[in-house]
């Protein structure tokens, strides 16, 4: 890109409007969005993502606003799944191997009226999910923008009793 530094704050004002200030270097834009209402930021999506318990064959869709981009995700449940090898902390957790779901999801590139766009790019992903309450993301695989990545689970902090009270 033209700058050095970008930092892109988005605020998420309800019933679907949102207000993005987007810092490149010294030069900063302001600008107020209408969303769909299930438009989540892109940490909130995860959580979304992970919170789901799909039967097998069964889709779900939200929205994800990544910075400026406003995209679908579709996530589809594909049922108990081998991962292999299975991580070595959720070994320690009691994770046994048929306790895994696979979901699979795409993100597209959709314009202010929702309609995919055919001009870019369409992402995948594949995540692997505790069948339990904890509902643990063990791994994620995904062909992002930056190349393909495969995230592990590497430690766990369970919450407290009391963290569990509130």
């Amino acid at each position: 890109g033209k700058y050095k530094k970008r930092v892109t704050e988005t605020q998420f004002e309800g019933r679907g409007h949102i207000r993005i200030v987007d810092a490149k270097d010294e030069r900063t834009t302001k600008q107020t969005r209408q969303v769909p209402r299930d438009t989540f930021d892109p940490l909130s999506c995860m959580a979304w993502v992970r919170s789901l318990d799909l039967a097998e064959g069964e889709m779900v869709t939200a929205h994800a606003l990544d910075g400026r981009v406003l995209l679908r995700v579709e996530v589809i449940g594909r049922g108990p799944a081998k991962l292999d090898p299975m991580p070595s902390v959720a070994q320690g957790l009691g994770v046994k191997p048929g306790d895994v779901n696979l979901l699979e999801g795409t993100l597209s590139w959709v314009n202010r009226y929702g309609e995919v766009r055919e001009d870019k790019r369409q992402y995948t992903f594949r995540a692997y999910v505790t069948r339990d309450e904890r509902r643990l993301l063990l791994a994620i695989e995904t062909d992002m923008w930056l190349g393909v990545l495969k995230l592990v689970l590497a430690g766990y902090d369970p919450p407290t009793a009391e963290e569990d009270r509130s």
